[in-house]
């Protein structure tokens, strides 16, 4: 991967970091919305394909994948096709159809395999503004969950817009806790303050006078960045660090553990896996090597990350220890291997055990390893017990989905019926309220069949 030049980095590094923290402390502006120009498909020099929204200008956007590989949703916010720019039906042996709706937020892309599952990296070109998905076969290594009916488990339970939580290595101070809301006029010193120290970061690498100073300081520039949430630069700021010679080698290992990190966040797989495969073998302590396995996991390599990460589930302890088992168990679950999973996910879900960061993940994985291995009257239960509680939109629409798969299962298919329509009119803009329209038509068909049946008998 090319780096840019420190100097060119600070500007654009700024500019963005601008940008990005204005527009988190504005409203929206009604009427201000970009428009799709144009819609179509191709093959890369990799042989994946290539699904291209053309815009007249950038936006805001997001790629939420199915945990099966088998669906892609992207959000393009306040984005409006432009009229005869409408899905695609591509005649390729991995992609099926590109469809496209629209919603308050903007316009929804969804796209669906040809049965194979799917990995995606996903990105942003420019003249004209581009967002960019390629898709390509999962490689052998990365079996996925079982698809029918769907097993397959929710995101991570963490709101949309939270990040991960990354470690700063030893010499960097950790990052400041998120400010409570405050007034307008806070918000704006806060800013202020915060552009002044942004300035001050990048007239320090500006001037720089050696390769060692450019190294240390275009890394502690990376972390100041990551810290709000501005992760496209900080990768590169990092990686511009890394690549020099002169990077101070006692920081070497955490700082590409990071690296890793912000390249997932970023949605560039290939290039967090090549970090952190380097580094196996590498990194000895038990919480880094949960972080190591994360990513591993994030990236579809869960025998990997389950290879690393069993001989160290030991040496955790507290909040590590419960996080480190509830990894693992995800790990089996990518594995197909639910029944793995179940001794390690009633640990977590016993009240002793019980903690916000991860009784819940724990709960619904739960369900839905009970739910693989055929014992439904025992998921349902769980998911009856998640349904209860307030849970993140995409979490809370999957449990209400699997509640409506357990009483179809079950022959219940007015309750079915019923959990498929809460998931639509309460989540309506979620992956699984898309799949809640597809199963509720399979009962109704279902149910208009056995109408069909009694009244030829009558």
């Amino acid at each position: 991967m090319r780096t840019r030049p420190p100097r060119e980095l600070g500007g654009a590094a700024r500019l963005l970091a601008v940008i990005t923290f204005v527009a988190s402390l504005a409203a929206p502006v009604v009427g201000e919305t970009a428009t799709i120009t144009k819609t179509r498909w191709g093959k890369t020099d990799r042989d994946e394909t290539r699904v291209v929204f053309e815009l007249d200008h950038s936006v805001a956007w997001k790629v939420n994948s199915d945990p099966s590989g088998t669906a892609f949703e992207i959000r393009l916010t306040g984005a409006t096709p432009a009229p005869g720019v409408a899905g695609l039906k591509i005649t390729d042996a991995r992609v099926d159809v590109v469809t496209i709706r629209q919603d308050a937020q903007g316009t929804v892309a969804l796209i669906s395999s040809s049965g194979k599952p799917l990995r995606a990296k996903s990105f942003e070109l420019a003249n004209p503004p581009r967002v960019v998905v390629d898709l390509g076969l999962l490689p052998a290594d990365a079996p996925v969950p079982p698809a029918s009916p769907p097993t397959t488990a929710p995101p991570t339970a963490v709101p949309p817009t939270a990040t991960k939580t990354q470690a700063a290595p030893p010499s960097e101070p950790p990052p400041a806790a998120a400010p409570p809301p405050g007034t307008p006029k806070s918000d704006f010193d806060d800013l202020v303050t915060w552009l002044h120290s942004l300035d001050g970061k990048v007239e320090t690498l500006s001037s720089s006078r050696t390769e060692r100073d450019r190294a240390k300081n275009s890394r502690s520039l990376a972390y100041f960045l990551a810290e709000r949430g501005i992760s496209r630069e900080a990768e590169r700021a990092l990686a511009a660090s890394l690549a020099s010679r002169e990077h101070e080698r006692s920081t070497a290992r955490d700082d590409s553990l990071f690296l890793a990190e912000l390249r997932l966040e970023i949605g560039d797989t290939e290039g967090a896996v090549a970090v952190a495969e380097a580094l196996i073998g590498k990194i000895r302590s038990a919480p880094e090597i949960v972080r190591l396995a994360t990513v591993l996991s994030d990236c579809h390599r869960p025998a990997a990350a389950q290879q690393l990460l069993e001989p160290k589930i030991s040496d955790l302890r507290g909040d590590d220890h419960l996080a480190g088992l509830l990894l693992l168990a995800r790990c089996h679950w990518d594995q197909r291997n639910p029944e793995k999973a179940l001794p390690l996910l009633e640990t977590l879900t016993k009240p002793e055990e019980a903690t916000k960061g991860t009784y819940y993940p724990a709960l619904i994985l739960y369900a839905d390893c009970l739910w693989a291995a055929g014992r439904t009257g025992e998921a349902r239960l769980r998911y009856e017990r998640a349904a209860r509680r307030e849970l993140p939109d995409e979490e809370a629409s999957w449990v209400m989905l699997q509640l409506g798969n357990v009483a179809r299962r079950e022959g219940r298919l007015e309750d079915a019926k019923q959990h498929y329509q809460t998931t639509m009119d309460r989540w309506p803009h979620t992956f699984y309220a898309a799949q809640a329209v597809w199963f509720l038509r399979i009962v109704d068909d279902v149910d208009h069949a056995r109408a069909e049946v009694g009244s030829s008998r009558g």
